[in-house]
């Protein structure tokens, strides 16, 4: 509704200023452009030993476990405004650690997080990454790393472009007495 007359315009220019206007001599805000909490953690306390999760600055966390004493997992997870990650590591260590290929490697990733005890309604935000490991299990993929873009485009370079709307790729790092299968995904919104 219109204001109609100077005096009432007068009144809502001093209510503005009283009320809603922030002074010029306030600190503005911290210029945080990841300004909400994205993060919480997914595993049931308790279960896992080791278990930790630790929050970080910029909507940054890290929770890891000891699903095993010969698998471990970590999982960082970020947010900004337009997008957000997760990567989910799975370290097997041992002296004698069988060959696979990238396939078999998925497949056995996607065991160990489907079969992870989660937090009520956490596994929701994992089952993209589950099963994304499962279609890789069910290929003959070989090789250390595959991307797969979110509208399920291969990039040539290993980059999803921002329009793309995200992306899922899975990475195998070998070491001495240990393999870490590392999944990753993001989305751009």
């Amino acid at each position: 509704m219109p204001i109609r007359n100077h005096g009432s315009r007068l009144a809502a220019v001093l209510l503005l200023a009283v009320c809603g206007a922030a002074s010029a001599d306030e600190p503005a805000p911290a210029d945080d452009p990841c300004n909400f909490r994205s993060s919480t953690p997914l595993l049931q306390r308790g279960v896992y030993k080791a278990h930790a999760y630790t929050e970080r600055e910029n909507d940054n966390a890290t929770e890891t476990a000891e699903l095993t004493e010969d698998v471990k997992i970590e999982i960082v997870s970020s947010g900004c405004v337009d997008s957000s990650a997760r990567r989910y590591t799975l370290t097997y260590s041992g002296i004698a650690l069988p060959e696979r290929t990238l396939a078999q490697w998925a497949g056995l990733a996607q065991r160990e997080l489907d079969g992870l005890r989660y937090l009520e309604g956490a596994k929701d935000a994992v089952r993209e990454t589950i099963a994304f490991a499962g279609s890789i299990a069910a290929t003959d993929s070989v090789g250390s790393r595959l991307v797969r873009c979110a509208d399920d485009s291969m990039p040539p370079d290993g980059e999803c472009s921002w329009s793309t709307g995200g992306s899922h790729a899975i990475e195998i790092r070998r070491a001495t007495g240990t393999v870490q299968v590392i999944l990753e995904e993001s989305s751009s919104r």
